[in-house]
């Protein structure tokens, strides 16, 4: 569901198994989901509308490349594994701390162009010839 929603609010049964609070879901991918929550920034901006420069939301230029690359690869990197709860990861933090990647990232044998579009750019030669290809510079 991480994949397919901008936000969930999510907490644990007795069984430490999540639940989802159904009143507060963000179903679809919109704005907030790369550049996370955005009444501040609204807020801001309409109170200051000759203020052209973006405040009070994630500027996905500002990020690192790895950032920006972690951004993408929550949904697109094929299957992993939870270690912290789902919608808990914000872009702009490390992937490798909300879960683990449930395949061998040295074998190409498993990458899949419906699941692991992360893992297909990371073993092309474009990539790795480069310190400034991401995601967005193929989209």
């Amino acid at each position: 569901m991480e994949c397919h929603g901008t936000y969930a609010k999510v907490e644990e049964d007795e069984n430490n198994e999540p639940v989802y609070d159904k009143t507060q879901i963000i179903f679809g991918i919109d704005c907030e989901r790369c550049h996370g929550p955005a009444a501040d920034h609204v807020a801001f901006h309409k109170e200051h509308p000759e203020e052209k420069n973006p405040k009070n939301i994630i500027i996905i230029k500002q990020l690192t490349r790895q950032q920006r690359l972690d951004g993408c690869a929550l949904c697109h990197s094929g299957f992993r594994q939870a270690i912290q709860q789902r919608f808990s990861f914000t872009i702009g933090d490390s992937l490798d701390a909300y879960s683990m990647a449930g395949y061998s990232s040295d074998s190409i044998s498993t990458l899949d162009v419906h699941g692991n579009q992360y893992g297909l750019l990371m073993s092309s030669k474009c990539f790795k010839m480069s310190n400034q290809l991401d995601c967005s510079s193929l989209h």
